[in-house]
């Protein structure tokens, strides 16, 4: 396993359907695993964290994007697939503005950069993350009600196919 996958084991170790669990032994296991990948993580996130120079260089960096960017009915920028709208004149303004922005903050930029490949690099290494198992048969499955054939109820959420394959190292016989 990845390192970048600890980000999907938490997210299925989280859901209901083990929080849920009747099984107190699959309970303790989740929250055991949880906490496991949830530390990892934390570790990961603290190499990438931004220097509070960094920050005062986004914060005008974002500033300068929202001055240039397209405005909505109600004035606010207009953001499309996570990049701000921005017309072709102004996308050369904002380019030169940035630019110059980073030369003056070259160094600031520099090292970010290196903590952001160092982040990537560790993402993509293998976990040493040793995790308690969960035993397959114990596994969340859907319970669903169905006294009403027309109307039935989900009784347990149970866990789908690619949830089970982003857990699958917790999973034994």
């Amino acid at each position: 396993m990845k390192n970048y996958e600890l980000y999907n084991v938490k997210t299925v170790l989280s859901k209901n359907a083990f929080a849920k669990s009747k099984n107190t032994r699959v309970l303790y296991f989740t929250l055991k695993n949880l906490k496991k990948v949830e530390e990892e993580i934390s570790i990961f996130e603290k190499i990438r964290e931004m220097s509070p120079e960094y920050q005062k260089y986004d914060k005008k960096r974002v500033e300068i994007c929202e001055k240039y960017a397209e405005k909505d009915e109600t004035g606010k920028s207009v953001i499309k697939n996570g990049q701000y709208s921005i017309n072709e004149e102004n996308t050369i303004k904002v380019n030169e503005e940035i630019q110059k922005l980073i030369e003056e903050n070259k160094k600031v930029v520099e090292e970010q950069n290196v903590k952001n490949k160092s982040y990537v690099e560790m993402l993509n290494n293998d976990s040493d993350v040793v995790f308690y198992k969960i035993k397959v048969d114990e596994l969340p499955t859907e319970k669903v009600d169905k006294k009403d054939p027309n109307n039935p109820v989900v009784i347990e959420e149970g866990l789908t196919l690619g949830e089970v394959s982003a857990i699958i190292e917790l999973v034994t016989e």
